[in-house]
């Protein structure tokens, strides 16, 4: 049996997770070894060091989305969305795989569903600059995520703690308890 273990990116839309994500499945690299260069997103706390020896899979909601309605988000199907994710996550941590969750998760509710799959969950905080984030959904098409005020919403939130991210998983898993 592997040991793997649960893992997740938080960011703002735009903000390079799923490139990142990719490179990390493919073993171009490991988020530990992220090396911040000037215009790639800068990692905070990316201790994802149990990643050698168990097999790889990424879960994205974004993607269970696509599969399921066709669209990046439909907010009367999140519910479902997220049992499917949860769902998937459970499989395979039973299985010991090393499960990196690619989605914003700037909210406590969001980190809360994962750390109560695994309260050993690792985060990366991809800290993209917003005007960043802004321009690449302008690029491709997601504006979107800009006039209904998406990107500056998740930034807003991600600000609040992301200079103390322990402390803010901590406070969640206190409200576990």
């Amino acid at each position: 049996m592997f040991t793997g273990g649960l893992y997740c990116l938080i960011g703002c839309p735009r903000s390079g997770k799923s490139t990142i994500a990719e490179g990390w499945l493919n073993h171009k690299y490991d988020i530990f070894n992220w090396k911040i260069i000037k215009g790639t997103p800068k990692i905070y706390d990316g201790k994802l060091c149990r990643l050698q020896s168990a097999p790889r899979i990424v879960v994205c909601a974004d993607k269970i989305r696509i599969a399921l309605h066709g669209q990046r988000f439909a907010g009367e199907a999140e519910q479902f969305v997220h049992a499917i994710k949860n769902m998937i996550i459970r499989m395979y941590l039973d299985q010991g795989y090393s499960i990196l969750v690619d989605g914003t998760h700037t909210t406590k509710s969001s980190l809360k569903e994962l750390l109560l799959l695994d309260k050993n969950l690792q985060c990366a905080i991809i800290d993209t600059d917003k005007g960043v984030c802004e321009d690449r959904a302008r690029e491709c098409g997601q504006t979107d995520l800009i006039t209904e005020g998406v990107i500056d919403r998740m930034y807003n939130q991600l600000t609040l703690w992301k200079n103390n991210p322990q402390k803010f998983i901590q406070e969640i898993l206190e409200e576990l308890k």
